[in-house]
């Protein structure tokens, strides 16, 4: 699936600056901060257009377009290769980080 988002974003057609992607980015992480928000009732007053996962899918999908836009010379498999290790990398420190918490 990170492949086929990756196929996406480093098609010719897709001509957004890589900041205009963050700025995406950004705006998508707030919908998915308020749809949090209102999952746990801390906004009952609003009516939420997407459920919490779909504002989640929102946020990755921006990522890896904006992901994409800040390498533009490297293939989709080079990029879901790189990501793939880094996921890998960090899926250890964060699994060592929830080990050791105490709360």
């Amino acid at each position: 699936m990170i492949k086929k988002l990756f196929d996406i974003s480093c098609k010719p057609e897709n001509t957004f600056p890589v900041l205009a992607r963050n700025s995406k980015t950004m705006e998508e992480l707030g919908e998915f901060s308020e749809a949090l928000l209102h999952k746990l009732g801390h906004l009952p007053h609003k009516t939420m257009k997407e459920p919490l996962e779909g504002e989640a899918v929102d946020v990755i999908i921006c990522v890896i377009d904006a992901l994409a836009g800040a390498y533009p010379d490297m293939s989709a498999k080079e990029l879901t290769d790189m990501l793939k290790l880094q996921l890998e990398k960090k899926s250890k420190k964060w699994k060592k980080v929830m080990n050791t918490r105490n709360d």
